[in-house]
């Protein structure tokens, strides 16, 4: 990824802006979280925050890794080669190897490089463990973000934005639970996803109930004190998973890649199609509106979760392996569920 990397990072300082301005200090563990997500020192995050933005990255630094990217090193015990001609096969743009090599090791640091490849067998042993323990519906859900490489006119103002989707999976039956559309994930858009999953609703399908153990990384959205109430409240138990150990949610890295390759291609707006020599997009031109990818992801949940066949599932959907499951449901009334909804399927 070229042009968001600058973008990335006002955005994240801007956020800390934004803290300072409303309570006149910026807390140590935003700070941290900060500092962790961009990947520089927490003295350089003070000092873009002094100076109110921060630098764009020299000549020299102008690849960033890409979640799938920093995924798949992980999942291939980094093995550079082996990242490449993973998204190559999968028809994705990936820079030379050098340049892959150089983002990774600017990236990463080296404990983290040195757990990938030195750790193989772990984390061989570790998906196995994984595998084995989650059993049934309920028992694990996984929860992420993941930023839509589409173009959408939002509900306010007329300059198109790349949407953010929060998205929670089943990972017994992979089957998508709940999910939340907005212009920048929040924690209401996480509480938003999280109550959309519980609830059973007839209209989409037998999917639902409260799960025993959620999963997600380590970001301020999912670590908010309103989000820890509503998992609280339902009796669910919510577990960070440490920086830069994405193999321990796979199955929503996965369907996050599954998304990019069947929901998006050919949308209107769709980032990554094909260009022509002037720049421009082929396929459908325009913007959808925001209500209108809201409906088109709608539809392709419904069918993922009713007709998608899975490999680590013998070839079921995730209903049908919903349905094999006899596991009784811990059910819950949408009344007994906090809610803040700010979403634009939730309005």
């Amino acid at each position: 990824m070229y042009a968001s990397d600058l973008e990335h990072r006002q955005f994240v300082v801007q956020r800390l802006l934004d803290t300072a301005a409303r309570s006149g200090r910026i807390p140590g563990e935003q700070r941290r979280w900060a500092a962790r997500t961009l990947q520089v020192s927490e003295r350089t995050i003070a000092r873009w925050v002094a100076a109110g933005n921060p630098p764009p990255r020299r000549a020299g630094e102008s690849y960033q890794l890409s979640e799938e990217e920093k995924v798949l090193y992980f999942e291939l015990a980094g093995n550079v080669a082996g990242v490449r001609q993973r998204l190559l096969a999968e028809g994705h743009q990936v820079p030379s190897h050098t340049t892959l090599w150089r983002a990774f090791r600017r990236e990463l640091t080296a404990g983290q490089r040195k757990y990938a490849y030195a750790g193989e067998q772990g984390l061989r042993s570790e998906r196995l463990t994984l595998q084995v323990d989650v059993r049934h519906r309920n028992e694990v859900w996984e929860a992420d973000h993941k930023e839509l490489a589409v173009e959408v006119i939002p509900r306010s103002g007329s300059r198109p934005v790349r949407p953010w989707v929060t998205i929670f999976i089943d990972a017994a039956t992979r089957a998508v639970m709940g999910w939340s559309i907005n212009v920048r994930p929040t924690a209401a858009d996480v509480i938003a996803a999280f109550h959309s999953a519980l609830v059973i609703d007839p209209d989409r399908g037998p999917f639902g109930g409260v799960p025993s153990l959620v999963r997600w990384d380590g970001g301020l959205e999912f670590l908010s004190d309103a989000v820890t109430e509503v998992v609280q409240t339902v009796g669910a138990m919510a577990k960070p998973t440490p920086p830069y150990s994405p193999h321990l949610k796979g199955k929503v890295e996965r369907l996050n890649r599954t998304m990019e390759q069947q929901f998006l291609p050919g949308l209107p707006g769709w980032a990554n199609g094909p260009r022509a020599a002037n720049g421009s997009l082929y396929g459908p031109s325009g913007r959808m509106s925001m209500e209108s990818l809201v409906a088109r992801f709608d539809e392709w949940v419904q069918t993922y979760n009713l007709d998608h066949p899975h490999e680590s599932l013998d070839g079921l959907s995730p209903l049908q392996a919903w349905e094999a499951d006899d596991v009784p449901l811990r059910r819950i009334e949408p009344a007994e569920i906090p809610c803040c909804c700010p979403a634009p399927q939730c309005e």
